[in-house]
């Protein structure tokens, strides 16, 4: 502008043409200068793709690591590995003494046969239609005879207790001997207990006024009932005891790798104490922060790539997105401000886990696929602005800026990608901020 008006002023002393007309043509050029605008950039709405990714910086992890407890409880007998050893699924760890599982076995297996060989009895005695009272008198004899029995094992069991203490018999015979005393000792129990109920129950039904023949069938029955819920129990006792004994070989129910063992420092364990504890192999993780803006575009599913850097060298390694968690958590940005982010994790491909197995917890850089769109319509992402929730472009028409709305179906830090609103080749602000550019604005492209 200041080029023409000297111009004009040279052309005006020159031909001698008077101030008067070097302002009129001044006004006109301004004039005309006014009715063009604002000269703008512009861009026109292309097709293209588009693949737009977000790095976050994260960790390598190995997932959840799992920890083993006892189901029973001992003496540690055996351990079988050691801390940062590597354990197979079904693996056996660590042995427990199984001693008093298997007292307990011996016992239930000879309360189990007393009753089976009761059951017997009291099927032969209902056959030959023997009384109540005759049964209950053989019961009875029965106990008497155990009962003497038990008096003789514990006299043997005393004098092995004594000679194992002395060191002149074996563990080994000394257990035996124990274990015999306490299936005396539990067959005499139950016998006497049985002969007991079998009496009550006798007594019970004679005060009903039954005649004969039903106070028979009625004891049988009530007998036959009794005999068959303690060799139910009796069985179902023998099946938890022998789960119990196949548990003091702890075995891994995965494979992994140690990362603590207290058992090792243990010659006891109880019941629900931690045994030791495994990182799972086979299944590595990258774990990364995002923010609460872009995780909603990051689903379960989605490639990621991770780049570990160690010593000047990247080491890249493929995965995909396995979760997304459902809430986010506050934290303080490093200029101090507040924000929130969203815990995504990213299954390592299983070529690439074995690799990566030494190296839980080292940081990598992870890179996600947040949109990929084919053939897309696309304007600058400065071209985009908001208001009131609503997304807009200004679009050149006419020598003026005409506001737009548009739906978005993805915005870059390049690009937006557009879903409604626009049509290929249409012209539009590349600045959708810049100075003096308002709805009806006259504009011009500058290019």
């Amino acid at each position: 502008m200041k080029e023409r008006l000297q111009r004009c002023f040279r052309r005006a002393g020159r031909k001698g043409v008077s101030a008067l007309a070097v302002l009129l043509l001044l006004l006109l050029v301004m004039g005309m200068h006014a009715l063009r605008g604002r000269g703008v950039e512009t861009a026109a709405v292309v097709r293209q793709d588009v693949r737009s990714c977000y790095t976050e910086e994260g960790v390598i992890s190995f997932g959840e690591p799992y920890t083993i407890v006892s189901e029973v409880g001992g003496t540690v007998r055996e351990l079988r590995k050691q801390e940062n050893q590597r354990v197979e699924a079904g693996e056996v760890i660590a042995v427990i003494e199984d001693t008093e599982y298997s007292y307990r076995k011996r016992l239930l297996e000879s309360q189990i046969s007393g009753l089976e060989a009761q059951r017997e009895k009291w099927e032969l005695g209902q056959l030959m239609s023997e009384a109540p009272e005759e049964y209950l008198s053989g019961l009875e004899q029965e106990a008497g005879r155990l009962r003497a029995a038990l008096e003789a094992e514990r006299s043997a069991f005393t004098a092995a207790e004594s000679l194992y203490q002395s060191g002149d018999i074996a563990k080994t015979e000394y257990e035996r001997q124990r274990a015999s005393f306490m299936a005396a000792r539990s067959a005499s129990e139950q016998a006497d207990r049985r002969a007991e109920e079998s009496r009550k129950a006798l007594k019970r039904l004679e005060t009903q006024g039954l005649s004969r023949a039903e106070l028979n069938d009625a004891f049988y029955e009530a007998d036959r009932g009794q005999l068959t819920a303690q060799e139910d129990s009796a069985k179902e006792q023998l099946s938890h005891t022998e789960e119990q004994i196949a548990k003091c070989q702890i075995r891994s129910d995965r494979a992994g790798t140690i990362t603590s063992m207290p058992i090792a420092d243990r010659s006891f364990v109880n019941v629900g104490e931690p045994i030791l504890t495994i990182r799972p192999a086979g299944e590595a993780f990258g774990e990364a922060e995002l923010l609460s803006s872009v995780a909603p575009s990051v689903h379960p599913g989605d490639p990621a790539t991770l780049r570990l850097s160690l010593q000047g060298t990247d080491e890249v390694y493929q995965g995909v997105v396995s979760e997304v968690y459902d809430h986010a958590e506050k934290s303080v940005s490093s200029l101090g401000t507040d924000e929130y982010r969203v815990k995504v994790r990213v299954k390592i491909e299983e070529k690439d886990a074995e690799a990566l197995s030494m190296r839980n917890g080292y940081g990598v850089s992870i890179e996600f696929l947040v949109y990929d769109g084919k053939n897309v319509l696309t304007v600058p992402a400065s071209a985009v602005f908001r208001e009131k929730e609503h997304c807009y472009v200004y679009c050149l028409r006419q020598g003026r800026a005409v506001q737009t709305e548009v739906r978005l179906l993805h915005e870059g830090t390049e690009l937006a990608v557009i879903g409604e609103g626009l049509s290929e080749g249409t012209v539009v602000i590349r600045e959708a901020d810049a100075e003096g550019v308002t709805e009806q604005a006259r504009v011009y492209s500058r290019g």
